[in-house]
């Protein structure tokens, strides 16, 4: 995904251990997540969110992992389908905004690391 030396790939995610969010997923996102897009979240991809490399408190990520878990079997009893985990991050977004800070990059590349 990141064109990018494993050295430059370990400096880039070492810095992150110095960085703080206190009461939010920290998440890189592709495509705003606050826009209305005319998708069917079961079989199209939305790229609100790019996936990869996530974090934020303990807290926070345990409450985020129960929601995508809580919503993801609720899909497959109820739909009986299966889909991206983007999109199950969308609608749990939808559900609870204010757990997310979101900072958008251009594409799966080593921005996802750089803007984190």
């Amino acid at each position: 995904m990141m064109n990018i030396s494993d050295d430059e790939f370990s400096e880039k995610i070492m810095r992150l251990k110095y960085l703080n969010y206190p009461v939010n997923v920290r998440i890189a996102s592709i495509w705003n997540p606050d826009s209305n897009y005319q998708l069917d979240l079961c079989k199209d991809i939305c790229w609100c969110f790019a996936g990869s490399i996530f974090g934020g408190n303990i807290k926070s990520l345990t409450e985020f992992a129960d929601l995508t878990k809580e919503t993801a079997l609720n899909i497959i009893q109820e739909k009986n389908t299966l889909m991206w985990e983007i999109n199950i991050w969308k609608i749990v977004y939808n559900m609870d905004r204010w757990r997310f800070l979101y900072y958008i990059i251009s594409g799966h590349d080593s921005s996802i690391l750089d803007k984190y």
